[in-house]
């Protein structure tokens, strides 16, 4: 879904990584690439990290944290989901 604001177009998506599924950096990279430049994922990463708020970090939520401190910017409570 796009979206558009007043500096230019926003790729809206959601996503769901089933736990069964070791998804490495280079999964997030490409899945972020495909967004574009502005974008808003909102979803289930099973990604755990203390990081965020987890009283765990599994191999997902390392993963997910090395794509994201590359220029992008992200929100989080730093409160567990569940």
């Amino acid at each position: 879904m796009y979206g558009l604001d007043n500096i230019g177009e926003i790729t809206i998506s959601a996503i769901y990584c089933p736990p069964k599924h070791n998804n490495k950096y280079e999964d997030y990279d490409h899945f972020f690439k495909t967004l574009g430049n502005r974008f808003l994922v909102g979803g289930d990463f099973n990604a755990k990290h203390t990081f965020w708020g987890s009283r765990l970090t599994n191999t997902k939520g390392r993963e997910l944290l090395n794509v994201l401190q590359y220029n992008i910017k992200y929100i989080f409570t730093r409160q567990p989901t569940y």
